[in-house]
């Protein structure tokens, strides 16, 4: 641990990167547009970077951990100017607000200016974090919603009030879904009071296919402002000046923390177990309950005959068979061979034939719904006994959870992702 005792001048900026602790001896800073006062406490989390700005002469010490650190910006490095007056202009305004950025140019922070700006001129906020992969309202893999009660500096500080389950942390794919559910969540948000909805977005910026998927969730929210952070993103900008959306350019701080991998995956782990540490088991009955994503349990039954022949040819005990359009799926109680595989797909040339077993369904991140399919929030499947339809999962989200949803992630014990899967997964 070092300690770092620095006295600003009113308007003097630093730049904090944590793991640190903050704490305001005399004077007033603001940090993203919270300000704190003479004795104020602030942590900083390792993978956060802040502008802290005195808003009158001050005096800070700062316990900085390992990585972390105390710097003195030189001229046009820092932001926040241009940030706050952004922010001031889209919070004034109201309505829905779309920040789109790309990985790490700083637009997460910016909402959390933007929501703080709009706390403190008397608005009802709202953040709807799109952002799936790294998710701070929500669980990732979900689209979440939250309103701002107090100023904040982190999105990770608020606390999700309703959830639509994407179920993959890769936004690609699933961009539709996504699109789609940020708009049922900022209508929800404005059906409860909000006059400013701040919308977080993932960082996919670059080609075609991220432009086209942007625009489709402009297109579709019809906001009353869009900032646009750092830089690449020409394409976007250059169709949005051609429209009558009010829209913003605005810089990325030039010193900023940047995230490993591993970093980022840690950070996926520590929002997983946010929302899925605790919780009681529940019982969930395939046969009787809503079971989404489930080829398994989707499908219809094979005769008796057919599992025995399906079980000779595999070598392994089958549990379960079933048939969708185009495909077989084989719930068997260990993996066969790879030949053993192979004949099963000659003897079914026609169709795509999976085969599942029990343990591979431990881990699988699922949503909580209740009998009209609206997710409550996440879940992790315990076991599966195919052969009786039961499917037990560990879940804060039991009130009302009559079903599931099943994802594409998989997590071990720590709630770290061992896993994005493919095809039939339970």
């Amino acid at each position: 641990m070092r300690v770092v005792e620095r006295r600003l001048d009113k308007n003097g900026v630093i730049r904090v990167t944590g793991p640190a602790m903050l704490v305001v001896n005399s004077g007033r800073i603001s940090v993203l547009g919270a300000v704190y006062g003479p004795g104020s406490r602030l942590v900083l989390h390792k993978c956060r970077s802040y502008a802290v700005k005195a808003l009158e002469e001050s005096e800070l010490k700062v316990t900085l951990g390992e990585e972390g650190s105390v710097e003195e910006p030189k001229p046009g490095e820092e932001v926040i100017e241009e940030w706050l007056s952004v922010a001031e202009k889209v919070a004034s305004k109201g309505g829905r607000v779309i920040l789109v950025g790309g990985v790490e140019s700083g637009k997460t922070s910016l909402a959390a200016l933007i929501a703080n700006v709009g706390l403190s001129l008397g608005r009802r906020v709202a953040v709807v974090d799109g952002d799936v992969g790294q998710a701070d309202v929500g669980p990732p893999a979900f689209v979440s919603m939250g309103f701002v009660e107090r100023p904040l500096v982190w999105l990770r500080d608020l606390t999700a009030e309703s959830m639509k389950f994407i179920g993959t942390v890769a936004p690609g794919p699933v961009a539709g879904s996504i699109v789609a559910s940020v708009k049922e969540l900022v209508e929800e948000a404005e059906r409860k009071g909000a006059d400013l909805v701040v919308v977080d977005t993932d960082g996919w910026v670059s080609g075609m296919g991220a432009a086209g998927y942007k625009l489709a969730l402009i297109k579709s929210l019809q906001p009353a402002s869009v900032v646009l952070v750092g830089g690449n993103l020409g394409l976007l900008a250059g169709i949005l000046a051609r429209t009558s959306i009010e829209t913003y350019v605005v810089g990325s701080p030039a010193r900023r923390r940047e995230r490993s991998r591993d970093e980022r995956r840690k950070l996926r782990a520590e929002g997983y177990r946010r929302y899925l540490e605790g919780g009681e088991t529940v019982r969930i009955n395939a046969a009787e309950a809503p079971v989404l994503g489930s080829c398994v349990f989707s499908g219809t039954p094979v005769s008796e005959g057919e599992v025995e022949a399906i079980s000779s040819i595999l070598g392994v005990r089958v549990l379960r068979t079933s048939r969708l359009p185009g495909m077989l799926v084989v719930a068997a109680e260990s993996r066969p061979d790879r030949e053993a595989l192979a004949r099963l797909r000659e003897a079914y040339p026609e169709d795509s034939v999976y085969v599942v077993t029990p343990m591979e369904a431990k881990g699988l991140l699922v949503a909580m719904i209740d009998r009209s399919l609206r997710e409550l929030g996440p879940g992790l499947i315990l076991s599966v006994d195919y052969e009786s339809g039961t499917i037990l999962v560990r879940t804060r989200y039991s009130e009302g959870a009559e079903g599931i949803i099943v994802g594409r992630v998989k997590l071990d014990d720590n709630y770290v992702e061992v896993g994005r899967i493919t095809g039939c997964v339970i």
